[in-house]
């Protein structure tokens, strides 16, 4: 097999995956008692706005919502005795469709004060509220309404936040800030541990980091691999909640088909997510052809010749013409020692292939 390098996404170079230390258990350890990591977020990221209110809600305006608010906020600060100039508030007001209201209080604290959020909590039940983490052991959202409000409202809260969460995730991730986008993605799986942008950040991301490790020290990457896998699969499985687009589910399926061709006892289950992976719509060209590479090899090693030779001769084509246009192509230069094609050498389309796109990089006789 060759390098995990040859066949990682163009877009997730080495320098975007230098993951913090502990980092990635980004499913195992709940990141709402992190309390020693910092938060990639702020409550001003998650305060709710209109477009983010299910059918038939709506806010409540500023001016009429902001003695609530402000009554909120101070009743949440004596409630955890906690030092005022440390604990940051935003308020929010909402309506139901029924005209109930719901007023959310978005918590950021300065440092970890598990005495106070302990008081709070015991506070809570009393004074009719709903007190949930948000993603960190240091935001936190009250949430002042009728009982039978509450738990929606809290869910219209955690939904939005996760929305907003994911946008920033995925910008961090393209810019090549792992840790951040790694960060962010924690925060959104302790909200909603079955969302489908969760699971896809943190996925691509251990995925990632497991075959640069599994280059260096071969099986010691296992473990973080099938991490890698099951946060894969969960973002396309279909009680994920939340949709990805259709370059991040086609990437998505792409990155599980390559991690599942490093386990070497998946082959067949490689070759069907890659197959479905080349049907979609990749953002980048370029990630459409490693797919297509990459399930050429799954064909190649279940000795299904022809399907084998089909996606392989496509690839090269591609790969030509993107040379032709001055672009870089690694695959032209290492499909022949690719060891997933042992299978394909002794016919007798090997050596056509071989002919007509010369080691050399030579036109071959076309």
């Amino acid at each position: 097999m060759r390098a995990p390098w040859l066949r990682r996404s163009f877009l997730l170079v080495a320098t975007a995956i230098a993951l913090v230390a502990g980092g990635l258990a980004a499913r195992a350890e709940d990141p709402a008692e992190a309390e020693s990591a910092d938060a990639e977020h702020s409550q001003y990221d998650l305060r709710l706005a209109a477009d983010g209110l299910p059918e038939g809600w709506a806010l409540v305006g500023s001016a009429e919502a902001a003695t609530d608010e402000a009554a909120l906020k101070d009743a949440v600060i004596a409630a955890m005795k906690a030092p005022a100039a440390k604990v940051h508030v935003l308020g929010r007001s909402a309506t139901t469709p029924d005209g109930k209201k719901a007023v959310f209080a978005l918590v950021d604290l300065d440092e970890a004060m598990p005495e106070a959020l302990a008081a709070l909590k015991a506070a809570a039940e009393g004074k009719g509220w709903a007190v949930e983490a948000m993603g960190h052991a240091r935001r936190w959202v009250v949430v002042a309404a009728p009982a039978d409000v509450r738990a929606k409202a809290v869910e219209v809260q955690k939904a939005y936040a996760v929305r907003m969460l994911g946008v920033r995730a995925t910008s961090a991730m393209s810019a090549g800030s792992g840790p951040r986008a790694l960060a962010l993605a924690r925060a959104i799986l302790a909200m909603d541990p079955k969302s489908a942008i969760g699971n896809f950040v943190s996925g691509r991301l251990v995925t990632n980091e497991a075959l640069q490790v599994k280059a260096r020290e071969g099986d010691a990457a296992d473990a973080i691999l099938a991490q890698g896998i099951a946060l894969l699969k969960a973002a396309v499985a279909k009680d994920a909640t939340g949709t990805l687009s259709a370059g991040e589910r086609a990437t998505c399926l792409s990155e599980l088909g390559l991690a599942l061709l490093y386990t070497k006892k998946a082959d067949a289950e490689a070759r069907d997510v890659l197959k479905e992976a080349v049907a979609g719509t990749f953002d980048e060209p370029r990630e459409a052809t490693l797919a297509r590479y990459n399930l050429a090899c799954a064909h190649g090693r279940l000795k299904e010749l022809d399907a084998a030779f089909a996606e392989l001769g496509a690839v090269l084509v591609a790969e030509t013409k993107a040379a032709s246009g001055h672009g870089e192509s690694q695959l032209l230069g290492a499909w022949r020692a690719d060891e997933d094609f042992t299978n394909l050498r002794a016919d007798a389309r090997w050596a056509e292939l071989d002919k007509k796109y010369p080691a050399d990089g030579g036109s071959g006789d076309n």
